[in-house]
């Protein structure tokens, strides 16, 4: 899969720590250091932290995590890779929570492109009228602001995935001097209300908790020569 194919693809500490290696065809195993919180990893040239799925919350040693999450891992190249977490019960065709983050290691590669990414899954898959896209701004000073995107019901001649489903999105695009990086949060269920956040895939609160913790939590920069 090329990168055109991944960018349409959408669709605090502990002194405990597990390391889980992970192979991409053709490139070097990424390891992923979970703490209390967050998870830490290199990949690309960049360092990345991002707080911890929201199903694994309750993992607190490194067995209960492993068990708790599968990961995806995919690098087309050495300058992209998309790293997905979904819980461990679930499939990477059925699932109903999913983080991510899809990095791309190239100074020309701007985050407007992430931004387009996001809003042009929404709006080919989504049926007309069910569709809200927003630009959040930092819940709390120094924080980063955000994206939400959320479809209450895809278009049947959509993504396979997604039919009879509908999906609320949340990510945090930033850059560094060698790249930018897209960090999102998923969740799918039925179809739903638009304008009922009761009748959402996560509940408001839990999705306000996210955001402030994505906003909050999240790094990405180049590793130091």
């Amino acid at each position: 899969m090329n990168l055109a194919g991944i960018l349409a693809r959408f669709c605090l500490t502990s002194t405990l720590s597990v390391v889980i290696s992970t192979h991409a065809l053709g490139q070097a195993p990424i390891e992923f250091t979970v703490s209390e919180a967050r998870i830490s990893f290199v990949t690309t040239e960049h360092n990345i932290s991002i707080p911890k799925p929201l199903w694994a919350q309750s993992s607190r040693t490194a067995g209960s995590f492993k068990r708790a999450t599968s990961i995806s891992v995919l690098q087309p190249n050495a300058q992209t890779a998309l790293i997905e977490f979904i819980p461990y019960d679930e499939t990477f065709d059925t699932w109903t929570q999913m983080s991510g983050v899809l990095v791309v290691n190239d100074p020309d590669f701007p985050v407007s492109a992430h931004e387009a990414s996001i809003a042009h899954a929404f709006e080919t898959n989504c049926k007309k009228g069910a569709l809200m896209l927003e630009r959040v701004p930092p819940l709390e000073a120094g924080f980063l602001p955000s994206l939400m995107a959320v479809c209450a019901e895809f278009r049947t001649d959509g993504v396979a995935t997604g039919i009879g489903l509908g999906e609320v999105l949340i990510a945090i695009v930033l850059d560094s001097p060698n790249g930018a990086a897209k960090i999102f949060e998923e969740w799918r269920g039925p179809t739903f209300d638009l304008l009922n956040k009761r009748t959402w895939p996560i509940g408001e609160h839990e999705l306000l908790t996210r955001m402030v913790r994505m906003q909050g939590q999240i790094s990405f920069t180049k590793l130091k020569q």
